[in-house]
């Protein structure tokens, strides 16, 4: 938790215990997530070249890799071991192993579906890329769906809120760019589940109100300029890695990136809307209105 928690702040990690005292479980596996962290700040504070961002790509692409294609048949992300773990009544910590997985997933290639559709340059593997980041946005909400529908598999963790909205955002990409039809109806019905989640999400943590917010600033972004929206700029970051904080819905012209909203925001109108209306209701309202 110091690893994550610190990282998505950005403070340096606070429990350093001397590197010789034995730890009750190996950390190093929960680093990833951190390096995804700083991955994506370099990308908008331009530390390094576009062939380094690339080489750390995959360099942590390899990383996630190695460690879904090592887990163990009975560990793998498969209907059966979801309902065998379930059976033994540990469903929820089978779908905290492969939830952030998805996550950190998702994050990482989040930056090329902007590259995917905004030039030439390195479009093929930024094409391949965003593609990856769409099939583990589409994991996530398929995960979180199955999990939340099924009895005694109910995974209600507030950060679940967080992770929804980032991965709704990738379906909306979806709708926006995509042109097989297929495709887009596939993102559509993921919309409607992950705002069904968010919903009874919202029952047990009333704050989520301000999670739902962050995402309706983003629709209203995509609004404005859906082509700029997901560029990886300072406000993409704040939107993907601060989940504590709200984002306007506006840019800040003279400094060239957004001020951020207060919790006046009229984004909370939306939100506070929520309770009274199905998911698929706040969909249509959602993509359409405005």
């Amino acid at each position: 938790m110091d690893t994550w928690t610190s990282a998505s702040v950005r403070i340096p990690r606070q429990l350093l215990a001397d590197s010789t005292y034995p730890k009750p479980m190996e950390e190093t596996q929960f680093e990833i997530y951190s390096q995804v962290i700083r991955l994506n700040d370099d990308t908008v504070h331009r530390s390094q070249s576009q062939l380094q961002i690339l080489e750390c790509v995959n360099a942590i692409a390899q990383a996630l890799d190695n460690w879904v294609h090592s887990l163990p048949t009975h560990l793998r992300n498969t209907p059966q071991n979801m309902r065998d773990f379930a059976d033994r009544g540990l469903g929820r910590s089978f779908v905290a192993l492969h939830l952030g997985y998805y996550h950190n997933s998702q994050l990482l290639y989040y930056q090329f579906l902007h590259q995917s559709i905004s030039g030439p340059a390195h479009h093929e593997l930024a094409y391949i890329y965003a593609t990856r980041c769409k099939d583990h946005a589409a994991e996530l909400s398929n995960l979180l769906w199955t999990s939340n529908s099924t009895s005694g598999l109910e995974y209600y963790l507030a950060i679940n809120g967080h992770c929804l909205v980032i991965a709704s955002s990738v379906h909306l990409h979806t709708l926006l760019f995509e042109i097989d039809e297929n495709r887009i109806s596939v993102a559509k019905s993921m919309l409607g589940q992950n705002f069904e989640m968010l919903l009874q999400l919202q029952k047990y943590w009333p704050s989520l109100e301000f999670t739902i917010s962050r995402l309706r600033a983003f629709h209203c972004a995509c609004q404005a300029s859906m082509h700029a929206t997901f560029d990886m700029d300072r406000w993409m970051l704040h939107f993907l890695q601060e989940w504590a904080s709200p984002v306007s819905d506006g840019f800040s012209e003279a400094e060239g990136f957004p001020s951020f909203a207060t919790p006046e925001s009229a984004c909370f109108d939306y939100a506070s809307d929520l309770q009274s209306v199905s998911g698929l209701d706040i969909l249509q309202t959602f993509l359409w209105n405005g």
